[in-house]
């Protein structure tokens, strides 16, 4: 009986160590897995802004390459603004890298400009910082409203696959005459069984928001909060250069009616040039955050890179988009993206 117990234990043991670091595209179980979350993204219980503008939520988007896949990103781990969408991509975000970016509505109502940055501490261990300034208003040269944050997250791998990561965002908003400082946080778990399989997992809405409303500014306390998942597929799994991406992910936002769903296609027909597509599916429409797609464009040249993407629906709320990106030092962390 105890040689019987003791085969059993060994023999599950042995399904989950081929389960969670078999780094193979022909691993059935990662497959499994996939489709297992393709079918829950359907069914799970939105996206939490921390700046609202008479009660309709700002999106801050760190990333043009985000915005091109449609804003599913909480299951890719490119580049250092993968954060914001689940902070525990840093650990599988290789060697340094920086971003510099800009984001314009259109219609001239704000803009934002950012920044963002990540390191590999160890193998283990990865930091990441950003900023954005918001200024808002039809004028911006003298604006109404002008937003700042200061962002800080940390991931840390529990094991080759696997990492749990958490980002603080401390933000000022200002007037002509309030001042009103904020604290938003999101914890996230990511994991990549193979190089050419991710999926991700984020809760965010810990902490406080700001509305801002004719002209006053007021402390959003207890602001829903929300679950995101994702997953991500890339061909070839084997090759640095990943010739198409595809990417889904689901968002709910507690306490509310509908789910939002995000969806990403990106080509890459050449190893500098990236073609991209994205949706979103939104339940209401709202005037800062709607449905609509998203095209972008990136290109690289050596350790250099540029996004752009653009949004000309109006339903999806027009806007464009520039990020600059550049990798000062490439590790090789295995298994991974």
């Amino acid at each position: 009986m105890i040689t019987q117990n003791s085969s059993q234990r060994e023999g599950f043991r042995a399904r989950i160590r081929r389960f969670a670091f078999h780094d193979s595209v022909d691993n059935p179980e990662a497959w499994r897995c996939f489709a297992v979350l393709l079918m829950l993204l359907l069914n799970i219980p939105a996206l939490e802004a921390q700046l609202y503008i008479d009660g309709a939520p700002i999106i801050i988007n760190q990333s043009s390459r985000a915005e091109g896949l449609g804003l599913s990103y909480v299951s890719e781990s490119v580049e250092p603004s993968g954060m914001y969408w689940n902070p525990a991509s840093l650990a599988f975000t290789n060697g340094i890298q920086f971003s510099l970016g800009m984001y314009q509505v259109w219609d001239g109502q704000y803009a934002s400009v950012y920044g963002n940055g990540s390191a590999q501490l160890s193998k283990r261990h990865a930091i990441g910082i950003g900023f954005r300034h918001i200024p808002y208003g039809t004028d911006w040269t003298s604006p109404t409203l002008v937003y700042q944050s200061m962002d800080v997250g940390y991931s840390f791998r529990v094991l080759d696959v696997l990492s749990i990561g958490v980002l603080a965002m401390m933000s000022k908003a200002q007037t002509y005459s309030q001042d009103v400082f904020t604290v938003f946080s999101s914890v996230g778990l990511f994991y990549a069984p193979s190089s050419g399989i991710r999926y991700g997992i984020t809760f965010e809405g810990i902490g406080n928001g700001v509305d801002y409303s004719r002209y006053t500014l007021e402390r959003k306390r207890g602001i829903s909060r929300s679950l995101r998942m994702g997953a991500s597929y890339s061909y070839p799994a084997t090759r640095s250069h990943k010739m198409l991406t595809m990417a889904i992910s689901g968002e709910k936002q507690f306490g509310m009616d509908g789910y939002t769903y995000y969806l990403g296609l990106e080509v890459s027909p050449f190893n500098f040039v990236d073609l991209r597509i994205g949706y979103v599916e939104k339940p209401d429409e709202s005037l800062y955050y709607t449905s609509g797609g998203r095209y972008g464009l990136g290109l690289k040249i050596g350790s250099f890179g540029i996004d752009y993407v653009t949004s000309p629906s109006l339903s999806a709320l027009r806007h464009h988009q520039v990020t600059f990106r550049l990798r000062l030092q490439r590790d090789t962390l295995e298994p991974g993206p």
